[in-house]
């Protein structure tokens, strides 16, 4: 069975019906993977083992992380979380190995508002700290313009549902609910290799409820996760953080001193 037909009888269960309209493949091009994490280990993986290895894009936007991966390799297939429908219809059906979902990944299944802002990339499950906002630069941008509820799931669900034993890369970009989308993931963060998450590292969190830095990195070491790799971007009001289980971090050290 296809992803896409198995992604819709799995999910047709708790999805609402007026808001079932959430498979899409996307085609897009942009900044590439390599720019937040070193992909040595992923495309190794990827090269060297034929059976179909699962990536998860939470936060898809236009898919510019990880579309060209899932382009140039049939054995890679990327689910891709996207709940601004207007953002997921966007772009044509492209590839059966890149399969859209639109909803939002959150710590409980059902539904949700979802604000959306002026900036398409920026909408968020979360309200804006009105305060932080007036001093984050680019805050304007940040504006809520609508209020849509939205189908939200946890991701131990959809892994659960999808039948989906590991995930190779978990990649976040949840304007705000990185963390929470790390916990939805419940027992089977221990499926999870590796993550690649955005926190804001201001003195203000612009998103109300967002996780700093210190508690999402205290979070996931608890958790068998070692940092091993940071950008910052955005006018240095943003990092991009790579964890990787602590099992698979010393594998590769071993190796690299081989």
């Amino acid at each position: 069975m296809s992803p896409v037909r198995r992604l819709r009888t799995a999910l047709r269960r708790f999805i609402p019906s007026p808001v079932r309209q959430f498979l899409r493949h996307r085609i897009s091009s942009g900044e590439r993977l390599a720019d937040i994490t070193s992909v040595t280990d992923l495309q190794r993986e990827l090269e060297e083992h034929r059976s179909n290895r699962v990536w998860l894009d939470v936060g898809a936007y236009r898919g510019e992380m990880t579309l060209p991966w899932a382009r140039r390799y049939s054995n890679l297939i990327v689910y891709a979380f996207e709940p601004n429908i207007r953002l997921a219809a966007l772009l044509p059906d492209a590839f059966e190995n890149f399969v859209v979902i639109t909803a939002a990944v959150a710590e409980q299944n059902g539904i949700a508002p979802f604000f959306v802002t002026r900036y398409a990339g920026g909408g968020s499950l979360l309200r804006l700290d009105s305060e932080a906002q007036a001093s984050w630069i680019g805050g304007e941008s940040l504006s809520i313009i609508a209020q849509r509820i939205v189908p939200t799931i946890r991701l131990d669900t959809f892994l659960d549902r999808m039948k989906i034993a590991k995930v190779d890369l978990l990649k976040i970009d949840a304007q705000g609910s990185d963390l929470a989308v790390v916990a939805s993931a419940g027992e089977r963060i221990n499926d999870i290799t590796t993550i690649v998450l955005e926190v804001a590292i201001t003195s203000r969190q612009v998103y109300k409820g967002a996780a700093n830095r210190e508690t999402t990195i205290s979070f996931l070491e608890q958790r068998g996760f070692e940092l091993v790799h940071v950008t910052t971007g955005n006018h240095d009001q943003e990092q991009n953080l790579t964890f990787q289980r602590k099992s698979r971090t010393a594998r590769n050290q071993m190796g690299a001193s081989g």
